[in-house]
């Protein structure tokens, strides 16, 4: 999948502690966030002094290019959100006061990631790649998370693509966590059952964590694929 058909729109450490229901546990783990793009994520945690790679076909572009994907993005996130504010977003469940508010968040974090590469660069924290292929050693990672990629985009990406990238995902990491299970139309992905049950057929555990409060998409967003390697 090229990266160029992914919308690139960074979220920050606070984000991923709602959607992947994190714990302060969780968060002195060995993380992988697959598919992380310009989240500010890594930044944050590293400030921390909390241990995170990111992975994701963006790191592995010129920075003029991560920047104007960047600034796409941005463009795309506003305009997105003002026409879909009533069908598909729930700002007000989150305390924003309208859609300008939560894509000025998103603007900050993208801004905070881009400081973070422009230092550190595609290495040992920001490493270029797409799934299903991971460069990783078995058991590199506590947890792995991947947002915002699988299942959202299942109208370009096959079931057996999700079940590879998955599969790779339980190599490298004891347990994954995956959010939204959503598509782009946005409605339940027509993969999440596929998945669960041939997950479950090989023995790993599944659990759908429902997120509570937190539902910035309609139609199923406040709920995380979480999976346990046997």
């Amino acid at each position: 999948m090229d990266v160029t058909e992914v919308v690139h729109w960074g979220r920050d450490l606070d984000e991923y502690c709602q959607m992947f229901a994190l714990t302060d546990q969780d968060l002195d783990k060995r993380i992988l966030g697959c598919s992380d793009g310009p989240a500010c994520f890594n930044a944050e945690m590293t400030r921390q002094k909390r241990s995170v790679v990111s992975f994701d076909p963006l790191y592995g572009l010129p920075l003029a290019h991560i920047e104007e994907r960047v600034r796409q993005g941005s463009e795309f996130g506003r305009s997105y959100s003002s026409t879909h504010r009533h069908d598909l977003f729930r700002w007000e469940t989150q305390g924003y006061t309208d859609v300008d508010d939560v894509a000025d968040r998103h603007d900050a974090a993208m801004s905070l990631f881009l400081d973070d590469f422009r230092t550190e660069g595609e290495g040992q924290r920001y490493v270029a790649g797409g799934l299903p292929e991971l460069p990783f050693a078995d058991d590199s990672f506590d947890l792995a998370l991947c947002g915002h990629f699988l299942f959202l985009y299942s109208h370009l990406l096959s079931l057996r693509y999700h079940l590879d990238s998955i599969h790779q995902l339980l190599r490298v990491a004891r347990e994954v966590r995956i959010h939204p299970l959503i598509d782009l139309t946005p409605a339940r992905s027509p993969y999440v059952e596929p998945v669960m049950n041939a997950l479950r057929a090989e023995g790993h555990h599944v659990n759908l964590l429902d997120l509570g409060s937190y539902e910035r998409l309609a139609n199923g967003g406040n709920t995380t694929l979480q999976i346990c390697r046997r």
